[in-house]
């Protein structure tokens, strides 16, 4: 009896062990299948420069069936289109972006797995070097020869696919319009401060020895006139439009890369805002006082945008804690009204001048209906003391058109 109930104790024990190595077994292939199966799973839907482009599933079946990655079109086990070298699922040579079986970026032409032409360094749809714009698999544009990935010949400057600088038509050695071209140790056209192969002063667009943007006119390595603020290829502030190196639009007066004077608000190379006339840095009429783009001193310019349709006729608002000198025009009126405003928290003494006044011209100056100034040969109000946070309204009338007079309003 011991010995049949020993035999089912070893049994039992037999059987509760293989039971526990069953499931273990079990266990451990359901976990192997799921991986093998999560292994085996292809991505779908990937995008490129936020736009999906490889894998498509163009029927919501979870399988890919458009624009696929690592595509082996004539099935010989190598990879022809959209391949990824790196296994991270992005293409990363001989790139077809629309799934035209046409290669369109990172162009392999010698079968090493490595781009050759129409390089998208960015990952943004665009090629950058070795640029081949007429499909002969040839560099055309941007044409890196020393193998940095950095253009050397034939370099574009406008996103135009059209060569501006180190010029060459068999795209070996630059020929024309030379980057850093130099006279005794000084850099003089195309200087190419970052060492980027792409110009940065003194640029020469046309190869005629003239500068045309960022032209540095006092050899401090900084742009002075022509200045193409974000290096699109065109000049947008400080521009000289009678080549005599004196800024006439979109000027500059206080280095902050932001126009001040003689503003062209829709670009038509003319001056719409804050026109200074005589070279003073000082705005004589259509001027913004409030810096938001809109004219609200001296107005005059019927056809200015930004302008109010009455702004002709408008009452004139000197803010005189903002500038120590302003000039207002009568504008071929014999009536003129404006404001002297003070926004600061003290009081600021100023002169209101009559300049340029005609012998026979007569002329009132009211404040308040109150006359200041008549018919006289003194033209200043001087030392008036205007308070902190206040406005006070003046009125000048003329007996008849005075094109020269103005009213000048300056600080003590």
């Amino acid at each position: 009896m011991k010995d049949i109930s020993l035999k089912n104790i070893l049994f039992d024990k037999k059987i509760v062990i293989m039971s526990i190595l069953f499931c273990f077994i079990t266990i451990f292939s359901l976990i192997g299948f799921s991986y093998s199966k999560e292994e085996k799973t292809i991505p779908i839907n990937i995008k490129y420069n936020n736009v999906v482009t490889f894998n498509i599933d163009t029927n919501n079946d979870l399988i890919p069936d458009f624009n696929l990655i690592n595509n082996d079109i004539d099935s010989d086990g190598i990879c022809d289109i959209n391949c990824d070298n790196n296994g991270d699922n992005i293409p990363d040579v001989n790139i077809d972006l629309d799934g035209d079986l046409i290669v369109d970026l990172n162009i392999d032409v010698d079968n090493d797995l490595r781009a050759d032409l129409n390089i998208d360094l960015n990952i943004d749809t665009i090629a950058d070097t070795n640029v081949d714009t007429n499909n002969d698999r040839v560099c055309d544009v941007n044409c890196d020869i020393d193998g940095d990935l950095i253009p050397d010949v034939n370099i574009d400057y406008f996103g135009d696919l059209v060569p501006t600088f180190n010029i060459d038509v068999n795209c070996k050695e630059p020929q024309t319009n030379l980057i850093n071209q130099y006279i005794e140790d000084k850099c003089i056209s195309n200087c190419d401060l970052d060492k980027d192969n792409r110009p940065d002063i003194n640029i020469d667009i046309n190869n005629d020895k003239i500068c045309d943007i960022n032209c540095d006119i006092n050899d401090d390595l900084i742009p002075d006139i022509n200045i193409d603020t974000n290096k699109d290829g065109i000049k947008d502030l400080n521009i000289d439009l009678n080549k005599d190196n004196i800024c006439d639009i979109n000027c500059d007066i206080n280095n902050d890369q932001i126009p001040d004077l003689n503003m062209d608000t829709n670009n038509d190379s003319k001056a719409d805002l804050n026109i200074d006339t005589n070279n003073d840095k000082i705005c004589d009429y259509n001027c913004d006082t409030n810096n938001d783009n809109i004219c609200d001193l001296n107005c005059y310019v019927k056809t200015l945008n930004n302008c109010d349709t009455n702004c002709k006729d408008k009452v004139d608002n000197v803010y005189i804690n903002l500038k120590d000198k302003q000039t207002l025009l009568m504008n071929d009126k014999t009536s003129k009204t404006f404001n002297i405003i003070n926004e600061s928290k003290t009081s600021i003494n100023i002169n209101i001048i009559l300049k340029n006044v005609k012998k026979n011209t007569n002329f009132t100056l009211k404040k308040d209906d109150v006359i200041l100034l008549e018919n006289s040969n003194n033209k200043t109000l001087q030392t008036i003391s205007i308070p902190a946070q206040t406005k006070f309204k003046y009125e000048l009338n003329l007996s008849e058109v005075d094109p020269e007079l103005y009213i000048l309003i300056e600080n003590k």
